[in-house]
């Protein structure tokens, strides 16, 4: 049969996806664990001042009624819980202390925790709690090798098209052999560097043979006229692969025309260079208040210590920007004090600020000391006892970088094969991997300007690289090393660390170099030099029970509070 339908309506409700959402909730006496108020009803159960956070690290603290909200927060999966050491005294969880919500679009999500006061607070008696701590967990003091100083020698040192230095180029040759000679323990490296134009001569038949004769003609200046051993210098040309200026214009093409000297010192004596990672550390000093009693004149109050500088404009007062604090100078520390104003009831306060690291000793850590300081009825200043969170240091590591170059005799001419000759460098090299606790090892194979076109390797590009990696599989068998250790590249003729017109030349040419990056570990009494240092931070907090009139009547301790 038919069936007859009446009229039918329905209604939805669109709610835009940038509507942001809610998070409410009670915290509420529960005795006895059931899950429910035990007076009946939230509102004539609610405990006050519970701190309760959400994931993102954000707090609420419950009013007189024991609510507490977040907003805004986005739609979908949220954790809030109450940490149980920030409870007030005698108060107990009976319940879980932490809950996931889900918040519709828009909506309001709900979640309620039971507590249980073991002894019923004394209205004449109020609860503080401050503390102090740092967000970063780890700081490291770098010390690395100073970076090499460069002396270029510009497009006017050469005729173009040639590799014999021109006079003007004199003067800056021998600045450089003045500063080789003056110390012993200096290396240079001089690059070669040739514009974009083609060249295909006799004698330098690409741009890369001729950035090389360029870098030996310096090389040879400094061993000939200034008496610079020839072990102490390297040589290596680029070709046109590194421009210094875009374009093609006359100025553009003589400033890659160049050669630079890059003079490193890896004496013990060298000069390195000291950072802090991060630069900056981020202090909290919170506040969490509950009570009847009012505090006049609060103010929060913290002293840095020598090595650490305030950074302007970094104060944010519960996530919003805020003027910096009163300074002043203590000594050799610096003072700082932020004005609260009065405090009663349900209160919290959470004060962020940066500080730079300019130093750190070796003979204790930063103490970076706060307290909270108010007056009572009578006028008087009272004060907590100061919190810190100190930062200490613990293991020194040295960064040092390590290059080898292995020679074609380590490979059959047009063969990716090793030969034996070559397995105690690789084992030098894996001992050195072990020893430095590596972070990285780079390995690159080269080849020289000869031709090559086989079955197994069409080109120089692919001959190098299968050299490189045949390095890189014997470090990682023999070694035991994991293979996103390594590197592998290949630049066949592309870089070639002397010219290809000799037989030595090209020999030399033919090699695969292993850059070996890492650190060395050891602990601050075992060393006096410069190190990258590891520093672990701590949080402390006090907190206090304060009487009416605004005295102290029980102070309490916990973890980083001062005696």
């Amino acid at each position: 049969g038919a069936v007859n339908a009446g009229p039918a309506e329905a209604r939805v409700n669109v709610l835009p996806v940038n509507d942001p959402s809610a998070l409410r909730g009670w915290v509420y006496r529960d005795c006895d664990g059931d899950r429910k108020p035990d007076s009946g009803d939230l509102e004539t159960s609610g405990l006050a001042g519970i701190v309760v956070v959400l994931e993102d690290g954000r707090t609420s603290i419950t009013d007189e009624n024991g609510e507490y909200y977040f907003y805004p927060i986005a739609p979908g999966d949220h954790l809030v819980r109450v940490p149980e050491w920030k409870l007030p005294e005698r108060t107990r969880a009976t319940g879980e202390t932490h809950r996931f919500v889900y918040a519709l679009t828009g909506g309001e999500a709900r979640a309620n925790f039971g507590m249980c006061v073991d002894v019923e607070p004394d209205p004449e008696e109020a609860h503080l709690r401050f503390e102090k701590g740092v967000d970063a967990e780890t700081i490291r003091r770098v010390s690395e090798s100073r970076p090499p100083r460069r002396i270029p020698l510009g497009g006017v040192s050469f005729d173009t098209g040639r590799a014999s230095l021109r006079t003007e180029a004199d003067s800056i040759v021998a600045v450089v052999g003045e500063i080789l000679r003056d110390k012993p323990s200096l290396t240079a490296v001089v690059e070669g560097h040739a514009d974009v134009r083609p060249i295909r001569t006799a004698a330098f038949p690409n741009n890369y043979e001729l950035s090389i004769a360029r870098a030996h003609a310096v090389r040879n200046a400094l061993t000939e006229r200034h008496g610079i051993d020839a072990g102490r210098i390297a040589t290596t040309g680029f070709g046109a692969d590194r421009p210094e200026a875009e374009g093609r214009d006359s100025l553009s093409l003589q400033k890659n025309r160049r050669t630079e000297i890059l003079i490193y010192d890896l004496g013990p004596d060298a000069d390195r260079v000291e950072s802090f990672d991060p630069e900056t550390l981020e202090y909290r000093l919170a506040i969490v208040y509950a009570g009847e009693i009012p505090l006049q004149n609060v103010s929060i109050e913290d002293m840095m210590p020598p090595g650490l500088s305030f950074v302007p404009g970094s104060v944010r007062i519960d996530r919003m920007p805020a003027t910096d604090p009163v300074l002043s100078s203590v000594g050799d520390s610096t003072h700082m004090r932020w004005d609260i104003g009065t405090v009663e009831r349900s209160f919290q306060r959470t004060v962020r600020y940066k500080a730079r690291i300019d130093s750190i000793g070796f003979d204790g850590p930063l103490v970076n000391r706060a307290l909270v300081r108010w007056l009572d009825t009578e006028g008087r200043a009272v004060e907590t006892r100061s919190t810190s969170a100190p930062v200490r240091l613990g293991e020194w590591h040295d960064r040092n970088t390590l290059v080898y170059r292995l020679g074609s005799v380590l490979f059959d001419t047009g063969k990716a094969d090793l030969r034996d000759q070559a397995i105690p460098t690789l084992q030098e090299i894996i001992e050195a991997i072990r020893g430095l606790d590596a972070g990285s090892v780079s390995i690159e194979g080269h080849t020289d300007s000869r031709r090559i076109r086989t079955a197994e390797f069409p080109d120089n590009l692919a001959l190098s690289r299968a050299r490189a990696e045949a390095v890189r599989r014997y470090l990682a068998d023999q070694g035991g090393f994991d293979d996103d250790l390594f590197t592998v590249r290949g630049f066949g003729a592309s870089r070639p660390a002397a010219p290809n017109s000799t037989a030595a030349g090209m020999q030399t040419n033919r090699r695969v170099e292993a850059t070996v990056e890492g650190e060395t570990r050891s602990t601050p009494a075992a060393n006096a030099g410069t190190r990258e240092t590891v520093i672990e931070l701590r949080a402390g907090a006090v907190e206090i029970i304060i009487r009416e009139g605004g005295s102290i009547a029980v102070p309490e301790m916990t973890s980083g509070a001062e005696r």
